[in-house]
């Protein structure tokens, strides 16, 4: 993706860029629809790693990448 100051989610993890270990201990929330009216929802404790912010030429946005690691079993409901 590319970075967008101001946006609530990257605020978040690009927040915890240099934070270490604990400090880096969220929780994911997924929501999709397999058809017009069944909801699936998936929730899980995580831990957000690997945060990167690649920067290029000054006309280019900023590429991000992070990696979300799942710790233990999802809920699915």
């Amino acid at each position: 993706g590319k970075r967008v100051y101001g946006d609530t989610a990257q605020d978040y993890i690009f927040g915890l860029k240099y934070e270490l270990d604990g400090e880096r201990v969220s929780s994911i929330k997924i929501e999709y629809y397999t058809d017009s009216t069944t909801k699936v929802t998936i929730t899980c404790d995580c831990t957000i790693c690997n945060i990167q912010e690649f920067g290029g030429a000054s006309t280019d946005d900023t590429s991000i990448s992070f990696e979300v690691r799942l710790d233990g079993e999802p809920t699915v409901a």
